[in-house]
């Protein structure tokens, strides 16, 4: 059900944008004063602090700071140029939510970047498949609130594109 009023669309987005910034930041800051791994799932996941100068999967992790500082900084303001459309043009709470989240774990690392000139990370993933261990690149509440979002995002552009068919 889409929200028709302006100013319920724009708390929804305040509340869940900030709430998943303020989550990002404090889970961040936890990491920061571990002494050491700790596991989470035994076996699967672990809390182990890592920072990562780049972009998503390490993008640009090894590029000059000269490079990687403004490409990363300017990527993430026309990201959030974006979604600022996107949240305008989008009609189905679903989407909002999903815009929101994207946005809110956008504005967490942005504000790693700003302060300290890399991302924390801290939660890490790894599994054994057919005797071989698989590791995923290690990640935060940010990383996981953009994802989440993208999915919502798609399923309520899903949503919003055939409900605009069916009239």
């Amino acid at each position: 059900m889409p929200i028709r009023s302006p100013l319920r669309a724009a708390a929804l987005f305040a509340f869940v944008a900030t709430l998943t910034l303020v989550l990002d930041l404090a889970t961040k800051r936890w990491a920061e004063a571990l002494t050491g791994p700790r596991a989470a799932i035994d076996g699967v996941a672990r809390f182990a602090l890592a920072h990562n100068p780049g972009g998503a999967g390490s993008f640009l992790r090894d590029a000059p700071e000269s490079v990687r500082v403004p490409v990363l900084l300017g990527a993430s303001v026309v990201a959030l140029a974006v979604l600022a459309v996107l949240y305008a043009r989008t009609s189905s709470t679903v989407g909002r939510l999903g815009v929101a989240l994207v946005a809110g774990g956008a504005l967490g690392n942005l504000a790693d970047r700003v302060r300290l000139g890399y991302v924390v990370d801290f939660i890490d993933v790894s599994a054994t498949f057919r005797g071989a261990e698989h590791h995923w690149p290690t990640f935060n509440v940010a990383d996981v609130a953009i994802c989440t979002g993208l999915a919502l995002l798609l399923l309520g552009g899903a949503t919003w594109q055939a409900s605009r068919a069916r009239s």
